[in-house]
């Protein structure tokens, strides 16, 4: 090799050297980009869940609440039910 073909081996060493660490600033900066875009989509997730919970716990309260007033309304047909049923005794009562 001469001088000129080993200074432009040398050259183009230096250079493939000198451009890595910018392509390795450059992948890292995306890396960096995309982890801060899952970081995000992450953080989403948990408030969705968060929301999904509360609103979990806010109808098995509406479901109680309503279930304690059909039985509220259970009791006051019940009424009805002995009066009827009385009414229907007395009647047949009152027959023989």
């Amino acid at each position: 090799m001469d001088k000129r073909t080993s200074m432009a081996v040398l050259v183009i060493a230096l250079l493939g050297i000198f451009g890595m660490p910018a392509a390795q600033a450059a992948a890292t900066l995306e890396q960096s980009a995309n982890l801060e875009q899952v970081s995000q989509a992450v953080t989403h997730l948990d408030e969705m869940t968060q929301q999904n919970s509360t609103l979990v716990e806010e109808n098995a309260a509406a479901s109680e609440s309503l279930q304690q007033q059909a039985n509220s309304l259970v009791d006051a047909v019940a009424i009805f039910r002995i009066r009827i049923e009385n009414h229907c005794n007395v009647a047949a009562t009152s027959a023989y």
